[in-house]
């Protein structure tokens, strides 16, 4: 069961440089957490958080902090995400309406990444960063906004890095016993000058399991990750 376990909680670990719009990663660093991970973590302390009880649109709540809560509504509400204090328990901001006009949203999806929120539109195709800290110091702050491909499937949520969008290549497949390599690399870099990647469509097998995993960054450490 221990086995099974670890094998479950592979990590893949990309450490990568944009340079270009589209190109491919060599010496990639693969990391294998160990056993012990699992028999040596500690335990979660449950504990009660302050959340507005007047939320009938609330569909999901994250903790910045352990003092902002950040609720993320259903697209019922009229707007994405609200952003309190729970020390005075007092609303701090709104961002990022629902609605067919500019710098609104039809359908939103986010990752929540250490003090910033990447929120995705994938019928209007963009992607907004959101700084949880310039929210809290400037009532002016307006999200980060970046287009994505109008064209390229995306299967899982993209990020940005430096002046760059990260995508997994959905048609990204290896298989080296049948010497399959289709459609390399397994991720892509859109830059703003260059919105749309070098994809040819000539695939010919049917990936579904590629953009399964979560893709993140961290310009803290110049990397980014894939985890599977």
């Amino acid at each position: 069961m221990r086995y099974t376990l670890a094998i479950s909680f592979i990590m893949v670990l990309i450490l990568a440089t944009i340079t270009s719009s589209c190109s491919e990663k060599n010496n990639i660093e693969v990391v294998t957490l160990d056993e012990h991970v699992l028999t040596n973590s500690n335990l979660l302390k449950e504990d009660s958080v302050w959340y507005p009880i007047d939320s009938i649109y609330a569909k999901k709540f994250y903790v910045y902090a352990d003092s902002i809560l950040i609720m993320e509504n259903n697209q019922a509400a009229g707007n994405f995400l609200n952003i309190y204090s729970m020390r005075n328990q007092q609303l701090i901001a709104k961002l990022l309406p629902f609605g067919e006009g500019p710098e609104e949203l039809l359908y939103a999806q986010m990752h929540y990444d250490g003090d910033v929120m990447r929120v995705t539109d994938y019928i209007k195709r963009t992607l907004y960063n959101i700084n949880i800290e310039k929210i809290l110091t400037d009532k002016s702050y307006k999200p980060e906004l970046l287009p994505l491909s109008q064209n390229y499937i995306i299967t899982t949520s993209p990020v940005s890095y430096g002046d760059s969008i990260i995508y997994v290549n959905p048609f990204h497949y290896v298989n080296r016993q049948a010497n399959i390599n289709q459609q390399p690399p397994r991720l892509i870099a859109s830059s703003k000058g260059k919105i749309e990647p070098k994809m040819p469509m000539d695939f010919d097998y049917m990936t579904f399991n590629v953009g399964q995993g979560y893709l993140g960054a961290n310009a803290h450490l110049g990397s980014i990750f894939f985890c599977i």
